[in-house]
């Protein structure tokens, strides 16, 4: 049995609930979510009632150019007839509004899948007192919250993670599929089968993916195929999101290049500093890639040895860091990689950057903007906005990046032996004590 050193996790999740109690507080007083939450304060839970909307109007992919795939139209088809929508709804805002059991069947999601993951039998070694308090610091944490509040459907992906981790082939065959079906950029995972010359993995992998998103495709428009030439377009629009979007939650230290590609921001760092934005946007980018680089070339070297779900944990964790486009509500996903991280010989460095992430510090303001009245969807009234860029912004995505890093050079440490300063007590226990106080 492995033990989380136990009064310090606990310390963490007092913390986490205390920025969660603040937010309730500042909502009620203030009338709308403090950042990091999105600045458009009416668009709370758009992520899920735009392509709801759409999975019954007809224009998905030529009229809305829709970069989801297929099987979230489908899923979300079938819930909006289980919920009696109303076709005739004119705009998703309509939709939001008509079908109210939506609203409660998104917290429930949020609630009750990171539940199922942590009751997971890959979790089996780890203590029942300590999973209650991994599960709380997750649900309270920044990106689960953020996540909530978007509606995105990423948390449908957690269930899909966990069969990712598991040690039968076809279940990571058929969960790659499907995660690429339901957010493209899962298709790195395709790395899995080719870093240990599986080919028939391979080929396996992408037979599925295939069958999947042409079988919900005709189910669910006869031009699904557009979906490719919107994501290449998607891709490709430089000035896509705002800044407040980019610097709301961001997992990926490209958001910083993203940033320093705007014009206003460029004369505004050359006349203070007199740094060429161009060199600190290089420099950005050529660090990230480095580290990408690096993890790749680990999943090269040990791909004959390594366990699957190490690789699998090393491929979320370069995904989220890849790109700002990717959004910070995929670190929700870092939840079923616990029992994974806490394998790995520096298991008391990666847990600490997690917990770091999962802090509320984006609570903690760096700079304040008035950005006038909205119309805020939580308190259904007009109140006057204040945009925040809390701390959190600045500092998550370069956590982010240390967790790829220590990741990339970690190695497997079976549990029964990584029992550290409780050596004679485990012997007599039958399990080992995971000591985040004491190396490791």
């Amino acid at each position: 049995m492995i033990r989380i050193n136990r009064p310090w996790l606990a310390f963490w999740c007092l913390v986490q609930l205390a920025g969660l109690a603040y937010i309730f507080y500042y909502t009620l007083a203030e009338g709308y979510l403090p950042s990091p939450f999105v600045h458009d304060k009416g668009d709370t839970f758009m992520d899920f009632f735009n392509p709801l909307y759409w999975s019954r109007h007809q224009g998905v992919y030529t009229e809305w150019r829709s970069v989801y795939p297929p099987i979230n139209f489908l899923f979300l088809g079938m819930l909006y007839d289980l919920a009696g929508g109303d076709t005739g709804l004119n705009d998703p805002f309509s939709v939001r509004g008509a079908l109210q059991g939506m609203r409660w069947f998104l917290l429930a999601s949020y609630l009750l899948l990171p539940a199922l993951v942590v009751c997971d039998r890959s979790w089996r070694g780890i203590n029942a007192t300590d999973r209650a308090l991994v599960y709380v610091c997750a649900l309270s944490s920044t990106p689960m919250l953020f996540g909530l509040e978007r509606g995105n459907l990423i948390i449908f992906a957690l269930p899909l993670v966990v069969l990712l981790l598991s040690p039968s082939p076809w279940q990571r065959l058929l969960s790659i599929s499907l995660l690429i079906n339901l957010k493209p950029y899962f298709v790195l995972l395709v790395l899995l089968p080719i870093m240990r010359r599986n080919w028939d993995e391979f080929l396996l992998v992408l037979l599925f993916t295939f069958l999947v998103f042409v079988g919900s495709g005709l189910f669910v428009d006869q031009q699904f195929y557009m979906m490719l030439p919107n994501l290449i377009g998607f891709a490709s629009q430089e000035s896509l999101f705002s800044l407040r979007e980019v610097l709301a939650l961001p997992s990926s230290v490209s958001a910083f290049s993203y940033v320093l590609g705007v014009d206003d921001v460029v004369l505004e760092l050359q006349k203070a500093s007199g740094v060429s934005s161009v060199l600190v946007q290089a420099a950005i980018e050529l660090l990230k890639w480095a580290v990408e680089l690096g993890a790749l070339l680990a999943l090269a070297r040990r791909s004959r040895h390594h366990q699957p779900d190490w690789a699998a944990a090393l491929l979320i964790v370069g995904i989220s860091n890849i790109s700002n486009s990717v959004g910070g509500y995929t670190l929700l996903l870092y939840l079923p990689l616990v029992p994974v991280l806490l394998r790995q010989h520096n298991a008391r460095w990666i847990l600490a950057v997690l917990l770091l992430m999962a802090l509320p510090i984006d609570l903690l303001p760096l700079t304040r903007a008035d950005i006038g009245l909205q119309s805020s969807y939580i308190s259904q009234s007009t109140v006057s906005v204040v945009w925040t860029l809390g701390l959190g912004s600045l500092v998550r995505p370069w956590l982010n990046l240390l967790l790829l890093l220590l990741l990339s050079n970690s190695r497997d440490v079976p549990w029964p032996q990584r029992i550290g300063p409780a050596a004679s007590n485990s012997k007599s226990s039958g399990g080992g004590h995971l000591d985040l106080s004491h190396q490791t």
